[in-house]
């Protein structure tokens, strides 16, 4: 029980880090004036997710340093269901309370290069990436999960 438990702590960690992300990229302007950067330096988190993910796998090796597929694998997915169960939660909160006006900035922007208002608003939207952030961490969770795995199985097998 006490793994579950420390999956679910991490679960709630990685949420909170990707929140506090999308704050800090409406704080940096990446919202708004700054946002045709938005697309590329909204992946610098990925390195942060993964730290995370790792931390929360690498604690359920044995004394050894050993840890079985199956019990890496299980790990990973209870974060990344956390983390996709309280997506919507706080991306509404921060579409409430933060930041209002993402999607009409996201919409103008798209816009005004090269899509148009029909395209934007189908993408740019609440329903849209609701599902995104909740489909999204399950598919990268899993992936991270079987390349954490298999670097921490590799790692103590190496003399």
């Amino acid at each position: 029980m006490r793994g579950l438990s420390e999956d679910l702590r991490w679960g709630f960690i990685l949420s909170f880090s990707g929140f506090l992300w999308i704050c800090l990229e409406y704080a940096l302007g990446l919202h708004t004036t700054r946002i045709a950067l938005h697309p590329v330096l909204t992946n610098l988190y990925a390195p942060v997710a993964v730290t995370i993910m790792t931390l929360a796998i690498r604690r359920h090796r044995d004394a050894d340093g050993n840890i079985s597929w199956s019990e890496g694998i299980r790990a990973g997915m209870v974060v990344s269901a956390i983390t996709s169960a309280l997506a919507v939660p706080m991306l509404w909160v921060f579409l409430r309370y933060v930041n209002p006006r993402f999607f009409t900035s996201m919409i103008l922007h798209a816009a005004s290069h090269g899509r148009t208002v029909a395209e934007a608003r189908a993408y740019f939207n609440f329903r849209s990436y609701a599902a995104e952030s909740v489909v999204g961490p399950l598919i990268l969770g899993l992936f991270t999960s079987v390349i954490v795995v298999a670097v921490l199985r590799w790692r103590a097998r190496r003399p």
